[in-house]
């Protein structure tokens, strides 16, 4: 693969604004830059240097020096330390203790996810309902969307996929309560979440969904006011 190639990208739908992103460099990952492409998110990235690696497509040191470079953006630091060796007992007992404080910041919510009942419930009747109302109804902090989901994004960074993505679906499901003419500020970030999660953990039906409500929120945007998108799980 030549690195004086040149590729030009058409870029569907913009990149995540808020859960990260890196600019690879270095002589290691040279031959990267036309299969990965328009592609930035260190966790999407992973996948796609598993599959270098099984194909035996470059060296073993330029693959390994690639995944380090990636896995140093996130906070995936058991796999970090896999890879370089170093010890990591204090960051992982920095991220372990954030990740307990984050978890008890948005118990209130998240517990429903744990309740069928109570959770079809709130997502038979997300429309239309206010989110003052659901406050009182179940008792949750004025900013509960804030603290879930900083929970699903601490979750995200630290690759805990499938736990990011249950706290992004409570998210979603309880930013309908805002109301038809409003969005919160983690609206599109929680919707790219979600979708890379989806990916992550093979739940391709979901992403299907998933992008067709970014398109959507994208539509609404460049015509008028936005509203949620993204509704449910």
């Amino acid at each position: 693969m030549s690195n004086t190639a040149t590729t030009t990208a058409t870029c569907i739908l913009p990149p995540p604004p808020d859960f990260g992103s890196i600019s690879l460099t270095g002589k290691a990952v040279d031959f990267h830059r036309n299969l990965l492409v328009g592609i930035r998110e260190p966790h999407l990235m992973l996948p796609i240097i598993d599959y270098l690696e099984e194909h035996q497509l470059y060296d073993e040191s330029s693959i390994k020096a690639l995944r380090i470079q990636v896995v140093k953006a996130t906070r995936m630091v058991d796999l970090l330390g896999d890879l370089t060796g170093e010890d990591m007992t204090k960051a992982r007992a920095v991220l372990e203790k954030e990740l307990k404080e984050a978890e008890e910041a948005a118990d209130s919510a998240m517990k429903l996810i744990k309740n069928q009942e109570v959770w079809e419930k709130i997502q038979a009747n997300a429309e239309g309902s206010s989110f003052g109302a659901l406050v009182l109804d179940y008792g949750f902090p004025d900013d509960v969307l804030d603290r879930v989901y900083h929970l699903g994004r601490l979750n995200y960074q630290a690759g805990r996929y499938e736990d990011a993505y249950s706290a992004m679906q409570v998210y979603r499901t309880l930013l309908t309560y805002l109301g038809p003419k409003q969005h919160h500020k983690y609206m599109l970030s929680s919707l790219w979440g979600s979708l890379a999660c989806a990916i992550l953990t093979g739940q391709f039906d979901a992403s299907v969904d998933l992008i067709g409500k970014l398109f959507e929120l994208y539509q609404y945007e460049s015509s008028g006011p936005s509203r949620p998108v993204g509704e449910g799980a």
